[in-house]
């Protein structure tokens, strides 16, 4: 199975799992593309969250590793995301810098 990889640093992460967990506590329109990304959100925020105890302490950036239907469903949530957007900039500047570095392997 394919896997797509990034690199991030803590805070990006952080920021990953902000917008993850709002997500699961979002109600959506039940289009087949949000069921696909909601039966993965929960096994995507369980790996998003060991990684961030994992690397809690890491100061430099870390590779992370996603299956290829992991990769696109945090993709699809974060471009989701910047639909909203935020009134934070470094939020918005994380989101597109993570997302464009998913979809360039996607």
């Amino acid at each position: 199975m394919q896997k797509v990889k990034f690199e991030l640093k803590n805070d990006e992460l952080s920021v990953i799992n902000q917008i993850i967990e709002n997500r699961i506590n979002q109600q959506s329109l039940p289009t087949p593309e949000t069921k696909l990304v909601e039966s993965i959100i929960y096994e995507l925020a369980d790996k998003m969250l060991k990684k961030f105890i994992t690397e809690r302490m890491n100061v430099k950036a870390f590779k992370i590793s996603l299956k290829y239907h992991q990769a696109y469903a945090l993709h699809f949530i974060l471009r989701d995301f910047q639909q909203v957007e935020s009134k934070n900039p470094y939020i918005n500047m994380v989101v597109l810098k993570i997302a464009n570095q998913i979809h360039e392997q996607l």
